[in-house]
């Protein structure tokens, strides 16, 4: 023991927590993938695993694109239902969009 009074200082840092353990915060698309995750347009392929090394079906990348351009909307707020056919009305209303977001205006 200290014969006389000892002062303890603890410093904490704050380091940036992935959201998924198979994306670290030094790897090089860390960014890109935080940021995509804020923005809802990419999500993992579990809730704690992105799968940064999977490739991305044509669906997939379709997929972030109608995210990206509001285009198309589930058919609830958990269900877009990709492999499913789109009645005339969904696809006029998907074209609408498009073209509400693109040079037509």
């Amino acid at each position: 023991m200290p014969a006389s009074a000892v002062d303890v200082r603890v410093v904490f840092e704050a380091y940036a927590a992935s959201y998924y353990t198979d994306c670290r915060t030094d790897d090089w698309y860390y960014e890109a993938v935080t940021y995509l995750t804020d923005l809802g347009l990419m999500t993992g392929m579990t809730d704690d695993l992105f799968g940064p090394q999977i490739l991305m079906t044509r669906e997939m990348f379709v997929t972030v694109l109608a995210r990206m351009e509001g285009i198309a909307k589930g058919m609830s707020d958990t269900t877009i239902n990709p492999q499913e056919y789109a009645p005339r009305a969904h696809a006029a209303q998907m074209f609408k969009n498009y073209i509400d977001y693109t040079w037509y205006r």
